[in-house]
């Protein structure tokens, strides 16, 4: 899903022909010669290193020459991936039998899927921090939003703080003298999250650091 809901994937509707596919609305189409490549994903094509492996095994492509198409794809390059056309073009028909039409359909396909893609390595981390964060969020949301808050940048902290606002169970209280540190600080038992000291207007680092010895 990381992989998927990206321009190039969108753009070739590949996103929707997953579904499809997954859930037996559509039949899988594999590119000739890309069966085992392909397999994991339903016959859709979603990572960078199924590119790679396609340019090598199908058209005859070095490892080298794989890794400057997976540079040109993950830079947006098109006009390095270009460069690569004719070559992908003579290879793939003389070495997988590919009609020129084929050849076309899957160099199309690239085409898209240059304009922003992912390696299967960055969509797994990507989604399994995003896993954790929605983890800690659901069982830990306090101390899930205190390092949020500390963390954020003027517009995610507008955002965040209205998220805070829409939970019940928990409330944003202004910079307390007794109980807030220089950021954002949490009490679990009160549900409370206090805004820093550093908050506040003209509070120089030397009065606060004097606050907080104090």
């Amino acid at each position: 899903a990381v992989a998927l809901y990206r321009p190039g994937a969108m753009g070739s509707k590949s996103h929707l022909r997953y579904v499809d596919i997954k859930h037996g609305a559509e039949e899988p189409k594999f590119y000739r010669g890309a069966e085992q490549i392909l397999a994991s994903t339903y016959s859709v094509m979603i990572y960078q290193e199924q590119v790679m492996k396609i340019c090598t095994d199908l058209a005859g492509f070095s490892l080298q020459e794989a890794d400057d198409i997976r540079k040109a794809i993950s830079k947006k390059d098109l006009n390095l991936l270009h460069g690569f056309k004719n070559k992908f073009f003579e290879n793939i028909i003389e070495i997988s039998q590919y009609t020129h039409q084929e050849a076309e359909d899957l160099w199309k396909d690239i085409e898209y899927f240059g304009e922003y893609s992912f390696n299967r390595s960055h969509a797994v981390c990507y989604a399994t921090t995003g896993y954790y964060t929605q983890y800690l969020k659901a069982h830990y949301p306090i101390e899930f939003y205190t390092v949020a808050l500390g963390h954020g940048d003027e517009y995610s902290l507008n955002n965040i703080v209205g998220e805070i606002k829409l939970n019940a169970d928990l409330i944003l209280k202004q910079p307390d003298i007794n109980k807030s540190s220089s950021s954002f600080t949490s009490i679990v038992e009160e549900k409370s999250i206090y805004w820093g000291l550093s908050s506040v207007k003209y509070l120089g680092s030397k009065g606060m650091e004097g606050i907080l010895r104090e």
